[in-house]
């Protein structure tokens, strides 16, 4: 064997390399597979029918139109409750025409139930209020309110229909919002002691479409949003936090941040901005929660406890100034106590100091540790924001310091709120001819020309809604079983009791007549608004005039075909009235419009 034979046999054996894409498609294999197995199962659930669209508006065409309609499941995303439970769905959400009329001018409302007005009815809400004020003092124009507001949600859920209502040409936006920062979707009320990221927010929001992560969240605990399935686990349900806590803080820096998305996305559409500060009960609703400071002394304790409980017997004597003494005391160890903050409050009002009460009630709120009401601070970050500007097309409206000027004394009280932020119909009153003089300076010149200079008054508007004292008594009676829930004080709820008692004796046994004229003078006056022909529509099905009702119902549905209550209170009156093969008719109509409507 030569050397050279030799040296090639020792050698290593030649080693046969693998192609270099085998092993990196192996490795992306292996890392697509999940997104594969999702999608397959996405496709799965798709074909199968489960689940539905939660983009804030689905189109409907009806009689060659296009419109843009709210989507119940966007709102029902955001709770575990049906939405059904805590208002009329029939009243909530809106259907905007794709092709906007000529001379229109829209305006849309973002806020929660006391921009809607549920509690207790919306037909007496912002909106309605709103279009009865314009339509009179400037009557050449065509107003078109639309309200995005609902129950339970906040600036989170907000945000989504602003900027999706930013596509429909909008005029103006009006932003009357804060109430449920705590307590709905995200909020501290649900979630850890720093909540959700706003990255996981933004992804829950985003993904939401995908029928996968609609089956995971039907499936699965639903993190950081509300849980009780019925009113009575609500209140149980909600955890307490002091006001100065990381999660108020952090929910603080998320309401800032929307209000600014909300802001921005109506400057870009064109639209001017009012952002409100938003007013509450002061003067007649205690605190939900009080709670001393974090590692609180237990001698000191004992100190407070016994000042307060001395403050407490003294005030019931109607000893006032004594009272105040120990409060005064019980306030040097600890005046963060909500409780203590309002009954300061109480007894400042009932010695006729007007503004030390102001204050002490504001501080009540302010340190409410179940923080259900929009607190100073939220209310210097609406003022914040609007002051980013553009000054020509963001305004800030102060409705917590106009509202106190309709009430008495001078503070927030029962006569503009039923109960701790919702308004009473004084309360809308006021509120929408503060911002009705507000539109009014930002109208088209020639509008602003033919203006009307004086606003219509309360009683007025109380005539052209059909507010009698039937729908009054109404309301009164629906809100009691609630006030009693929220563990109002029984001298609230006596003041409501002698309420009703007056509407009854006043109503006497014609309530049904009384509200039927009421109707049909409101018709008379303010042509063929949604929430007066349906009431009134309702009302002639219960007394039997089926005829009445559907003529009502079609009258609805002239100016918004595709509003589903109007056309199911046609089929009720149709069959009502023996009028099967057109009942079956238009309730095809429904169905294939709304599918999943109940008809």
């Amino acid at each position: 064997m030569s050397a050279l034979e030799t040296e090639e046999s020792l050698r290593d054996p030649p080693v046969r390399k693998r192609p270099w894409g085998i092993g990196a498609g192996v490795f992306l294999l292996l890392a697509l597979s999940p997104f594969v197995a999702v999608g397959i199962f996405e496709g799965i659930l798709r074909m199968a029918g489960y689940g539905h669209s939660v983009r804030f508006f689905v189109e409907k065409e009806f009689g060659g139109q296009i419109y843009h309609v709210t989507n119940p499941a966007f709102y029902q995303q955001f709770m575990a409750m049906p939405v059904g439970k805590i208002m009329n769905l029939d009243d909530l959400g809106f259907r905007v025409p794709a092709t906007k009329a000529a001379g229109a001018y829209r305006i849309f409302i973002f806020g929660e139930s006391a921009a809607l007005g549920c509690t207790p009815d919306a037909a007496y809400g912002l909106a309605p209020m709103l279009e009865v004020i314009l339509g009179d003092r400037f009557s050449a124009m065509r107003f078109e309110v639309y309200n995005a507001s609902c129950p339970a949600l906040n600036s989170h859920v907000m945000r989504l229909a602003a900027e999706a209502c930013a596509d429909l040409e909008p005029d103006l936006f009006i932003v009357y919002m804060g109430n449920n920062e705590y307590s709905g979707p995200f909020g501290p009320a649900w979630g850890s002691d720093r909540g959700a990221s706003p990255a996981a927010i933004r992804a829950w929001m985003a993904f939401g479409g995908l029928r996968t992560v609609q089956w995971l969240r039907n499936m699965l605990w639903r993190p950081w949003l509300p849980r009780a399935q019925e009113a009575g686990e609500y209140l149980k349900a909600l955890r307490r936090c002091r006001p100065d806590s990381l999660p108020c803080q952090a929910m603080r820096d998320r309401f800032r941040e929307n209000l600014d998305a909300i802001r921005e996305a109506g400057v870009k559409a064109g639209a001017t901005v009012l952002l409100c500060s938003v007013g509450s009960n002061l003067r007649d609703w205690r605190p939900f929660a009080s709670m001393h400071p974090p590692g609180w002394d237990k001698t000191k304790s004992e100190r407070w406890d016994a000042l307060f409980r001395k403050g407490r017997a003294r005030q019931e004597t109607g000893a006032y100034d004594q009272a105040i003494e120990a409060y005064r005391q019980a306030a040097a160890l600890d005046d963060s106590y909500a409780e203590l903050q309002y009954w300061m409050g109480v007894c400042c009002l009932r010695l006729g100091m007007r503004d030390k009460a102001m204050k002490h009630f504001r501080m009540a709120r302010d340190y409410d540790c179940l923080p259900m009401r929009t607190d100073s601070e939220q209310n210097r970050i609406v003022a914040a924001t609007a002051a980013r500007g553009p000054s020509d097309r963001v305004q800030f409206v102060d409705l917590e310091a106009i509202l106190p000027e309709h009430g008495e004394f001078g503070i927030a009280g029962n006569d503009l709120f039923w109960d701790f932020v919702h308004f009473t119909f004084s309360g809308t009153y006021a509120a929408a001819a503060a911002l009705s003089d507000r539109i009014a300076a930002v109208l088209p010149e020639p509008a602003r020309a033919q203006a009307v200079s004086a606003l219509i008054d309360q009683s007025e508007c109380e005539r052209r809604m059909a507010f009698t004292p039937p729908v009054r008594l109404r309301h009164v009676q629906e809100l009691l079983p609630a006030f009693r829930f929220w563990g109002v004080d029984e001298a609230y709820v006596s003041g409501l009791l002698r309420q009703a008692s007056e509407l009854e004796k006043q109503v006497g046994a014609n309530g049904a007549d009384i509200e039927e004229e009421g109707y049909r003078q409101a018709l008379s006056l303010n042509g063929n608004g949604y929430y007066v022909l349906s009431r009134y529509a309702r009302l002639l099905l219960e007394k039997g005039d089926a005829a009445g009702a559907a003529e009502m119902a079609r009258k609805i549905l002239e100016n918004d075909p595709v509003r589903p209550a109007a056309r199911k209170i046609l089929v009720d009156a149709m069959e009502k009235a023996g009028q099967q093969t057109e009942a079956l008719r238009e309730r095809r109509i429904l169905q294939e419009l709304f599918p999943d409507e109940e008809s």
